[in-house]
């Protein structure tokens, strides 16, 4: 029964609408290996986007690949181009736009690996908690 009530939504937009959505905004949401094609300024974008759609309080999921050198991320946002980046670029990146970051990956390890060991490649991706301010 509870099961019924729950209906996930999708909206597919090359420039984050989330108006597109029907209801009232959600309390949580999710995006794996998205801001993994995105530079700065389309991560800027998308998190500045989802913070005027949803209240306050609202948890947002992204996963990202963590930068372990010092390389540059392409130019433009591509998604055949790997955009890496570190803990410290997220917080920065998500407090400038009224979200406060913290690291999730050790719940998202521990699943993928109980639940998907077969995609150990996805073990490659961090996994952010962003609540909305």
């Amino acid at each position: 029964q509870d099961r019924l009530q729950k209906r996930p939504q999708f909206a597919a937009s090359e420039s984050f609408e989330f108006e597109l959505l029907q209801g009232p905004p959600p309390n949580v949401s999710m995006a794996v290996s998205l801001i993994t094609h995105l530079n700065e300024k389309d991560v800027r974008y998308l998190l500045a986007s989802l913070r005027r759609y949803v209240r306050p309080g609202h948890v947002f999921f992204p996963t990202y690949v963590p930068r372990r050198s010092e390389g540059a991320n392409p130019p433009e946002s591509n998604a055949l181009s790997a955009f890496r980046w570190t803990l410290e670029d997220m917080r920065e990146i998500a407090a400038d736009v009224g979200w406060l970051a913290s690291d999730a990956t050790g719940p998202w390890h521990r699943a993928l690996r109980r639940f998907a060991p077969e995609h150990h490649r996805a073990l490659r991706h961090s996994l952010l908690r962003l609540t909305a301010v």
